[in-house]
């Protein structure tokens, strides 16, 4: 199907007003009442979008030293203890193993604040006297990703810098939205959308972008319903290019490569390989921070979902494999 059907026939629960919100999201986020502030070690525990979060804040954070470590499970690492700060995020408040780790780094002795619309998480905070930032409901999870980073940031991060970074970022993402909606003639998001519709994706990217790389294929998944990977440069220079010398069947896939203008310029010798190979697919970001360009990549990628959904017939919103696990 072209963009110009009935978008709403199949985009019923309008995911596309969710993928727009980002930059206003970023924006009223920075309103969140967040009273806390967390010195030292940080530990993030949280899975999905609340995990990716946390990705983008510790690239953000790691040039001024400040250590920030992602749990993507059910339980804390041996090492946390009472000198760390630990941060559960959960925007339905009721993630199994986030919960888990929260009840993990109560008993332990860390310094809490969780991150919620609500749900067992919050409850268990009325109960313990923890601190709570509430971030706004009624979107999916991963649909909350500026309210969710934004009130991350508040926590750990100095509140002036971080002001004057993100409004460079919700400034970028206004005018790059604009680009990506779908009556624009120019769409970036579309055209490779077009290209990845029929095909499994593999996501490229170096250590600052990985995060954004793993969005990039968990929202295919979501969205799209579709496999994805992801893979960090330089290391899939050392084992994963490899598996592109496969004669048969690679002709089903493709590489995505994002990058910025800070990107190594080895990442050409990469993709001029790959190039004799499959189709290779160049996302750049432009901006005037590292944070601008990395949310700039997202909102391209979340667009790229919800236009793959479109180009398959597919309502993006539903994930009924996910709801089906989490009731058993």
């Amino acid at each position: 199907m072209s963009i110009d059907a009935d978008i709403e026939k199949i985009d019923r629960s309008d995911m596309l007003q969710v993928i727009h919100s980002l930059p206003d999201q970023i924006e009223k986020g920075l309103d969140i009442e967040v009273e806390f502030n967390a010195p030292g070690n940080v530990i993030v525990a949280g899975v999905g979008g609340s995990a990716i979060a946390g990705d983008i804040l510790r690239v953000w954070l790691e040039p001024s030293g400040r250590f920030l470590h992602v749990v993507r499970g059910a339980t804390l690492p041996r090492w946390v203890g009472e000198e760390d700060v630990l941060i559960g995020i959960s925007f339905s408040g009721n993630t199994r193993e986030t919960l888990a780790c929260l009840d993990e780094g109560i008993s332990r002795g860390c310094r809490i604040l969780c991150i919620t619309s609500g749900g067992k998480m919050e409850d268990v905070c009325r109960s313990k006297g923890l601190p709570v930032a509430y971030v706004p409901g009624g979107q999916p999870p991963r649909g909350a990703i500026g309210y969710l980073f934004t009130a991350l940031a508040k926590a750990v991060a100095d509140e002036h810098t971080l002001r004057s970074e993100m409004e460079v970022v919700i400034r970028s993402l206004r005018t790059l939205r604009e680009k990506l909606v779908p009556e624009s003639e120019e769409n970036v998001a579309h055209n490779v959308a077009e290209q990845i519709v029929s095909l499994y994706p593999l996501v490229y990217a170096d250590e600052r972008f990985l995060p954004i790389a793993r969005r990039w294929k968990t929202q295919l998944n979501e969205n799209s319903k579709k496999h994805a990977w992801f893979g960090c440069f330089p290391e899939i220079n050392h084992n994963e290019v490899v598996g592109w010398d496969l004669e048969d069947g690679v002709d089903r896939f493709c590489a995505i490569m994002l990058r910025d203008e800070e990107t190594s310029g080895r990442m050409d010798v990469t993709i001029e390989e790959l190039k004799g190979k499959t189709k290779v697919i160049e996302v750049q970001a432009e901006g005037e921070n590292l944070l601008s360009r990395m949310f700039q990549e997202l909102m391209i990628g979340d667009f790229v979902s919800y236009y793959c959904a479109l180009l398959r017939g597919i309502d993006p919103t539903p994930v009924d494999a996910i709801q089906r696990i989490k009731m058993r």
